[in-house]
């Protein structure tokens, strides 16, 4: 059987809910929604760190990060956690590899461009308006990208499978730019004369001190305290994400000109997700689910038809990303990692969880380190260094918005107490 190519698609700070197909009337994403129509769309995805550096470094070992140890920008992936990352599998095994965009974890330390056979890789942020490397033109950041992945495919052997990593930097906020986030010039008119209702964080008042004065706060200040403000934000955050989806049209354009189209893995997912102004926070970090969900969509050509199109609550993680494209390369996964795969043979498989763990150790002042667990229909979560600020306990099913700590009722201090060990066994499972 000819080995299947894998492409890899990274989007950042990408909203679980920032899809047309997930009945979001500001998403245009037709290729992301095709993507869905033909694969499997995981809704209870969640990444285990909300935070680029140790997502990713989560993505790319399918390991907790309290296992690879990534909690920071410093932090270097071990070479042995590093050799069963799915991109060193497969080169180990054949397949000729790429990466192209943010690589996110270590940025001050030499980036792993022998680990791949072509690499277009940046550390950092990056910009999203660049001179091109070889006109000299001004570019965005997107369309140099979906250029750069044109060549990779260009360089591919003849005959060769291939796996590519895309690590888009949209829809992520460019720090320091006034207009934070950046979109192509294309799509300025984009959402013009649509009206955007932005959060208001109606819960502000009854968070706890330390998230009043957060980095999630003094970043709201600058992007939605003012309300039409707020507005451009939204909006420009979708556009982004509008080009992401052309972007990726043109990548999977190309594979279909390749005549490679049913013999090529898709996998999209978002490093984390992204707070528009919900409890009066922005960015990412904390465990509210608008921050840790994160789009998943696998598409794999020989599924079922039957399994074609399917929307899973399973719970999953983008721990789940490695170990799922290993699987369907036929290869076995690592001992020590800990994702699931999505797809066994070729059908959706369950991972049977009760529980998704969710941590975040990253130290610093204005991001307080968390922890907890979450299923389909409840959230429960703390700060470590802020215990005073008590437990934050979620009905999911009644309050998806997270506006109703119930952990100061009677029923939900019942409650707490009964989900503390539970949270103390996947705290320990996870290292």
């Amino acid at each position: 059987m000819k080995q299947p190519n894998v492409l890899v698609i990274i989007t950042d700070d990408h909203r679980h809910d920032a899809l047309g197909c997930a009945g979001n009337r500001l998403a245009v994403t037709p290729n992301l929604d095709a993507l869905a129509a033909k694969g499997v769309r995981f809704t209870q995805a969640i990444a285990t760190t909300a935070i680029c550096c140790a997502s990713r470094a989560a993505i790319y070992t399918g390991m907790y990060n309290r296992r690879n140890g990534v909690h920071d920008f410093a932090t270097e992936i071990r070479p042995a956690d590093f050799a069963d990352a799915y991109f060193a599998r497969l080169r180990k095994a054949g397949w000729f590899t790429g990466y192209v965009g943010k690589w996110g974890v270590a940025d001050s330390k030499p980036q792993p461009k022998s680990q791949f056979d072509v690499w277009s890789g940046f550390p950092g942020q990056g910009f999203y308006w660049n001179k091109h490397p070889k006109s000299g033109e001004r570019i965005h950041m997107t369309d140099l990208q979906t250029e750069q992945c044109l060549d990779f495919l260009k360089a591919v052997p003849a005959g060769k499978a291939w796996n590519l990593t895309v690590a888009f930097k949209a829809p992520h906020a460019e720090d320091g730019h006034p207009r934070q986030f950046v979109p192509q010039d294309r799509y300025e008119s984009y959402l013009s004369s649509v009206s955007v209702d932005v959060d208001t964080g109606s819960d502000f008042a009854q968070l706890p001190a330390h998230l009043r004065s957060s980095e999630g706060r003094e970043r709201w200040k600058a992007r939605f305290a003012d309300a039409d403000k707020g507005v451009q934000m939204v909006k420009d955050y979708y556009r982004l994400v509008a080009g992401v989806d052309e972007a990726i049209g043109s990548i999977l354009q190309e594979v279909t000109r390749r005549g490679e189209e049913n013999n090529t893995i898709v996998v999209v997912v978002g490093d984390n997700g992204m707070m528009l102004g919900e409890h009066g926070l922005t960015d990412k970090w904390f465990p509210y689910e608008v921050s840790a969900r994160v789009p998943l969509i696998v598409m794999d050509p020989r599924m079922q038809a039957a399994e074609r199109g399917k929307v899973s609550d399973c719970l999953t993680a983008n721990i789940d990303v490695s170990a799922t494209v290993i699987a369907c390369c036929g290869l076995q996964p690592g001992r020590r990692v800990q994702g699931k795969a999505l797809i066994k043979r070729d059908r959706v498989a369950r991972t049977g969880r009760k529980w998704m763990y969710y941590e975040h150790h990253f130290k610093h002042d204005g991001i307080a380190r968390s922890e907890g667990i979450r299923n389909q229909h409840e959230a429960y979560f703390w700060f470590p260094d802020f215990p005073d600020a008590g437990e934050f306990l979620f009905d999911l099913r009644r309050d998806p918005g997270q506006l109703n700590n119930l952990a100061n009722t009677p029923a939900g201090r019942k409650r707490c107490l009964a989900l503390r060990p539970v949270l103390d066994v996947y705290r320990t499972n996870a290292g």
